[in-house]
């Protein structure tokens, strides 16, 4: 089940692999959540066929989402009677298979199940989604053991939950393995910054705050740039565009492709973004991150210094920021990489779990 680009992302390498085994067939359902930008993603990754759900959005709203979801999903479990379903994260297209697939009595595997930030507000609606699929889930995927003492804290039976690590880092070393030296994007700067700013729990002030932070942070490194793709909804555009916009060494372009996102991860010397994902691959490429959320759901990132919460405070960025670009030290101690969600096996390691679940059942 894929809705979003995150979606894509994680869940190409496991289908990839799932197709190559001789005991499963899969059908790669598009609800169309994120609607045609998922077409770039399913060539990169050679997903194709796939079975396009044709969901409706008229207003945007997450209500409506769910309700047209539902009825395609009833309609395509009826034709075509899945032995299960496998969805990932934490989306509204992941909640709103989950639910259908229980209420038909479909088995649920879960794929980066287990995470918690313990708010319901933030991240909004991701948070309440994960959790509902864990109700709803027959096997669990958690990517590290953080996330398995939370399943196992809810009462969920430790034999249906398997550590895996994170298909996000299996997408990211075999993208990367494919770059052959094309551009990211980046300038001739000699310290690059690569941020990114979407999340809803930042809409009301905190996109301010963080460009804020990003405008005077980039006037404290002289030969410093920023390259920020920028998120279509308007709301966060037109504060982006307003705060930073004009200004001669931030590039504001539009949202890259994620091979693009990828070669901008590599060649960056920081990473400014409130995404969750990019926590996980930041980490797993050695890239000094400041997150720009109160709160992480990933807190296994937080071991090291290569990941730090700033919160969408812009004192906190600029303090944060310059402080990595001035010390040497402390710049060398953050560009460390480290592997809490595996190394780019995690697909495979999910297909054994299933391929021994089927041959139980």
């Amino acid at each position: 089940m894929l809705g979003t680009r995150p979606e894509v992302i994680k869940l190409a390498p496991f289908i990839r692999a799932l197709r190559v085994a001789a005991w499963a067939e899969a059908d790669v359902l598009l609800t169309g959540q994120h609607g045609a930008m998922l077409r770039p993603l399913l060539d990169h990754f050679e997903l194709d066929p796939v079975v396009e759900l044709g969901v409706q959005r008229q207003r945007g709203t997450l209500t409506e989402l769910i309700a047209s979801m539902a009825a395609k999903l009833d309609s395509y479990f009826a034709a075509r009677r899945p032995e299960g379903i496998v969805v990932q994260g934490d989306t509204t297209s992941a909640m709103a298979a989950a639910i259908c697939a229980f209420s038909d009595r479909l088995p649920v595997f879960h794929v980066e199940a287990g995470l918690r930030s313990f708010d319901l507000e933030q991240p909004f609606p991701e948070e309440f989604n994960r959790r509902v699929i864990s109700i709803a889930a027959t096997l669990h995927f958690p990517p590290a053991e953080v996330s398995l003492q939370h399943l196992l804290s809810e009462g969920i039976d430790p034999e249906r939950c398997h550590v895996v690590g994170n298909t996000v880092i299996d997408a990211l070393l075999w993208t990367l393995e494919k770059r052959a030296g094309r551009a990211s994007g980046f300038g001739a700067n000699s310290f690059k910054i690569l941020a990114t700013c979407h999340r809803r729990e930042s809409w009301d002030g905190g996109v301010d705050a963080v460009c804020d932070g990003l405008r005077r942070l980039i006037e404290q490194i002289p030969h410093g740039e920023i390259l920020f793709p920028v998120h279509p909804n308007p709301v966060v555009a037109e504060v982006v565009h307003r705060i930073l916009g004009g200004h001669p060494r931030i590039q504001l372009v539009a949202p890259l492709g994620y091979p693009e996102f990828c070669y901008a991860m590599e060649d960056a010397d920081l990473i400014i973004s409130d995404s969750g994902g990019v926590q996980e691959e930041a980490l797993a490429l050695g890239k000094p991150t400041l997150v720009t959320r109160w709160k992480t759901e990933r807190p296994e990132v937080l071991q090291w210094d290569t990941v730090r919460l700033t919160g969408p405070d812009a004192d906190a960025i600029v303090r944060e920021g310059t402080a990595l670009f001035e010390d040497a030290a402390r710049y060398a101690a953050s560009a460390q990489a480290h592997f809490p969600f595996g190394r780019g096996d995690s697909s495979s390691r999910i297909v054994e779990v299933l391929e021994k679940h089927f041959a139980r059942a």
